[in-house]
């Protein structure tokens, strides 16, 4: 009998919580993963939070005068930072929960030692709850990818990739990690990062020449607070931001590391507006003008949006 697939990262619906109080959207949270059978320490932590809220615990004063309207994800910023404190060595009680960390104890204690953590470090997790939440890490490339090689294999022009909300770039290196599928592998088969069979089933296109004839010439990313996968800080910051799964451990395992990602690439990402983002006018070398046939591909790594048309078949731009 085979598991229950684990869902994507998300939100919850936490973007149509309208007046839901605080609690609710823990709430609401704990269901969403526990209906998906996913982290039952994260299940475990969220409802604790919520009883904590109600009872106008350390929770309610973390969150006090912080803004969180629909769509900021409170529930995550405090797991988030919980988890940043753990891997960053600071809460070893805590710890002892998370097999991120070497921990093996159940999840159904977890909440005495996350009400010492946050006693012990108030101040650091309130300073951490005014952070987005930054889940795009590259086990969302296999999507974006294979977007790529949709557009490769039926316009057959250069691509030009914007990512708005690029966090530390690492999903604009989608086609800089390798993907195994039916015996071949696509992509960069020397990386370190190797996705087997992301697709199921694959797309109908030839995969084979639709990767060969992709012609990335340039890419950047905007954030309102880019991370850097190679500062220490940073990768602490991006991890704790990754799912554990049913079993605990980071979701999934082969993204462990950051800095795994990066190989020899990098990616720019810069604070620009995202309003004017999108344009081509954001001042970064390659994107100052469009060059005529070339494709300009842009995405949040929610959705893979083109934002730009390829010239039409008469020519005109």
């Amino acid at each position: 009998m085979s598991e229950t697939p684990e869902l994507p990262y998300g939100g919850a619906g936490d973007s149509q919580a309208g007046s839901r109080s605080l609690a609710d959207r823990f709430r609401r949270h704990a269901e969403s993963l526990t209906r998906s059978n996913r982290s039952p320490l994260y299940i475990q932590l969220m409802r604790a939070a919520a009883d904590d809220i109600d009872r106008e615990g350390p929770v309610t004063r973390l969150f006090a005068d912080i803004p969180v309207p629909p769509g900021s994800v409170p529930q995550l910023r405090l797991l988030g930072a919980l988890h940043y404190l753990v891997l960053s060595g600071q809460a070893p009680g805590l710890a002892e929960f998370y097999p991120s960390a070497g921990g093996s104890r159940p999840p159904d204690g977890a909440w005495p030692a996350a009400q010492t953590t946050i006693d012990e470090h108030f101040e650091q997790i309130r300073s951490r709850l005014h952070r987005t939440v930054q889940t795009n890490e590259p086990g969302r490339s296999p999507v974006l990818f294979v977007g790529l090689l949709w557009l490769a294999d039926r316009h057959r022009r250069p691509i030009r990739l914007l990512e708005l909300g690029a966090s530390a770039g690492l999903n604009l290196l989608a086609d800089r990690y390798a993907y195994q599928v039916s015996g071949h592998v696509l992509g960069d088969p020397a990386s370190p990062l190797r996705f087997v069979d992301p697709w199921t089933p694959p797309p109908p296109i030839d995969l084979n020449a639709a990767a060969a004839g992709l012609r990335i010439t340039a890419r950047a990313g905007c954030d309102p607070a880019p991370l850097d996968p190679t500062n220490k800080d940073d990768r602490v910051t991006l991890l704790s931001y990754i799912w554990l799964s049913r079993r605990g451990e980071l979701h999934p395992p082969a993204l462990a590391d950051p800095g795994v990602s990066l190989s020899t690439h990098r990616a720019r990402v810069i604070r620009p507006s995202a309003a004017r983002f999108p344009s081509g006018r954001i001042g970064v070398g390659p994107f100052r003008r469009s060059p005529r046939g070339t494709a300009l591909s842009g995405w949040d790594d929610r959705a893979v949006v083109c934002i730009s048309a390829w010239p039409s078949a008469s020519g005109s731009g």
